[in-house]
């Protein structure tokens, strides 16, 4: 019996000090990623939307090898989703994605370029493409390429995706703390500077309010 009292207080203890350090918080998630399984579940999706769509399991096949090696040789990169909110004192938060597929995988060839894109939403395969969708033409394919190569040249502890800023910039995790790197500026920014900069229009955020008492968000400061 003490044995079992002592395993659930430390496991709490974990979650309470995963829950006040926003890094520790999103490695956790991140540690409890089985990248392999998760690669497979994906190509599993991609694999059953082909046969939807040719009709046929000798197309879907071709279809399904052509994709396989479009990406050999290829870099898959975990990227978290994750939503930036607002309470009713209108304070900010970061909400990491609870749903079963909240990874996005972006796949980087060489020297440390992206090549291909899969994104989830709302815990589904939203998207599958070759081009980073950013909310300016200046900000677009060469201008993305070097962002995500100068960005992967710092090693990164993790790259997160947040929909409310995907068009305008990408977030990634170095040093114990979360930046943004935006695209037309060609510049990074902490996360709450930037949205102290660069504030989001109110419509963009979720429908449910965060709170500090929710376990999973984050306050930004």
């Amino acid at each position: 019996m003490k044995k079992c009292l002592i395993l659930v207080v430390f496991s709490l203890s974990i979650n309470f000090v995963c829950a006040k350090n926003p890094i520790r918080m999103i490695g956790s998630i991140y540690q409890n990623l089985d990248s392999a399984l998760y690669l497979a579940e994906i190509k599993d999706i991609v694999r059953n939307d082909y046969k939807k769509r040719a009709g046929c399991e000798v197309l879907a096949s071709q279809w399904m090898e052509e994709f396989n090696n479009s990406l050999a040789g290829t870099n898959p990169v975990f990227v978290l989703n994750v939503n930036v909110c607002q309470n009713s004192n209108n304070e900010l938060f970061l909400c990491p994605d609870t749903a079963r597929l909240k990874f996005n995988i972006f796949f980087f060839g060489k020297p440390a370029e992206p090549v291909y894109y899969i994104f989830t939403l709302d815990g589904k395969l939203s998207s599958r493409t070759s081009s980073y969708l950013t909310g300016s033409k200046r900000a677009a394919g060469k201008t993305v390429r070097q962002v995500f190569t100068r960005i992967m040249k710092k090693q990164p502890e993790y790259l997160l995706y947040a929909r409310q800023l995907g068009i305008n910039g990408i977030l990634y995790v170095l040093n114990d703390k979360i930046y943004v790197f935006h695209f037309v500026e060609m510049r990074e920014y902490e996360l709450g500077d930037y949205l102290r900069k660069f504030p989001i229009d109110s419509w963009l955020f979720p429908q449910n309010e965060c709170s500090s008492e929710y376990s999973h968000c984050l306050e930004i400061k």
